[in-house]
């Protein structure tokens, strides 16, 4: 483990680590965590200056683990602090909406927005759909990750701010789904608009295939 990456891990703490998963190597190194990977397994642990960061991250998968949302979690050490979980195979949602199919596209499309439901009907808010890039990845199933910033919320907007990720913002995926389904930004703010009090049916058929030309 490069000495550069994982800055904010003290040697003595580092050193424990390695020991108990030889052979990990580094996957992504983000703000408040430190990402290993040993096999199909993640191990993420939390840098010196952000502690408690891997008891949320496991607190909040063990919940939602039973909601079928996040990778299924492991292990949990307070004392070293670091959570394990199952590696998620697959691409993030950016790179999937890149290169699917229509087809494909509604179906995934429509499992995101049907899970980010979810946690808003939980209580749950994210915090990170408001540019979920690194935070949705897509395989098999579709899989949440990072649930470092949850919290409980009133008034959770999972919804609301992947509508605006994925059919209003300026970012490629949302490019790619306008054009895809001819969806009008006025259209899809009215759909989230209305969101909380008609459910979401209104934001589901923005993603009607009857506006994809036929080949």
């Amino acid at each position: 483990m490069s000495k550069r990456r994982s800055k904010g891990l003290k040697e003595k703490r580092k050193s424990k680590i390695l020991r108990i998963f030889p052979s990990a190597e580094i996957f992504s190194v983000g703000r408040r965590s430190v990402v290993l990977k040993k096999g199909k397994l993640v191990i993420k642990v939390e840098k010196d200056a952000h502690p408690g960061t891997a008891a949320r991250e496991a607190k909040w998968l063990r919940e939602l683990n039973k909601e079928g949302i996040g990778p299924k979690l492991i292990s949990l050490s307070r004392k070293l602090g670091y959570v394990t979980y199952n590696y998620v195979d697959g691409v993030t949602l950016p790179e999937f909406v890149e290169r699917c199919s229509p087809t494909e596209l509604v179906r995934v499309l429509k499992l995101c927005l049907k899970k980010a439901r979810k946690l808003d009907l939980l209580g749950i808010s994210k915090e990170e759909m408001h540019r979920p890039v690194k935070h949705i990845w897509v395989g098999k199933d579709v899989k949440f990750i990072d649930f470092e910033r949850c919290h409980r919320s009133d008034k959770p907007k999972n919804v609301t701010q992947l509508c605006h990720f994925l059919f209003v913002g300026d970012n490629p995926c949302a490019k790619k789904v306008r054009d895809v389904f001819h969806i009008d930004k006025a259209d899809a703010l009215e759909a989230a608009k209305q969101y909380r009090t008609k459910g979401l049916e209104l934001v589901l058929s923005l993603l009607d295939l009857d506006h994809v030309p036929k080949c």
